[in-house]
C-alpha cells in the first residue's frame, strides 16, 4: 500500500512540480513525473521486501541490495517506456483537448 498508493504518486507529483518550477518544458515534467513514480514504487517496493525477508548472512542490507538488483534490472528500462508513452499521450491531450487542458493549468 505504501509503495503504490504514497511513495510513487507523491515522488512523481513532487518531480512534476520541480520541472515544471523550474521552467522544463510540459513534455520533461511529465516524463520525469511518470519515470521517477515508477522508479520510486519499486525502491520502496525493495525495501519492504527487504525488511519482510532479510537475507540470513547480511540481513536487511544484503536483502536489500539484492531486491534493489533484481528489481533495478527490470523497472529501470520499463520506467523510461512508461515516461515516453505518458509523454506521448500528454501531446495527443494538447492536441485534441488544449481547452480542458487549459482550464486545468496544465
Amino acid at each position: 500500500m505504501l509503495r503504490l498508493a504514497i511513495a510513487g504518486p507523491w515522488c512523481g507529483y513532487a518531480c512534476f512540480l520541480l520541472a515544471r518550477r523550474v521552467g522544463a518544458p510540459l513534455a520533461v515534467g511529465v516524463f520525469l513525473a511518470m519515470a521517477m513514480a515508477n522508479v520510486t514504487t519499486y525502491v520502496v517496493t525493495s525495501l519492504q521486501l527487504a525488511l519482510a525477508y532479510p537475507d540470513p548472512s547480511s540481513g536487511f542490507v544484503g536483502a536489500a541490495q539484492k531486491f534493489l538488483a533484481i528489481f533495478g534490472a527490470t523497472q529501470i528500462p520499463l520506467a523510461i517506456a512508461e515516461g515516453l508513452l505518458g509523454v506521448v499521450v500528454v501531446r495527443f491531450l494538447a492536441r485534441v483537448a488544449t481547452p480542458e487542458l487549459r482550464r486545468l493549468g496544465v
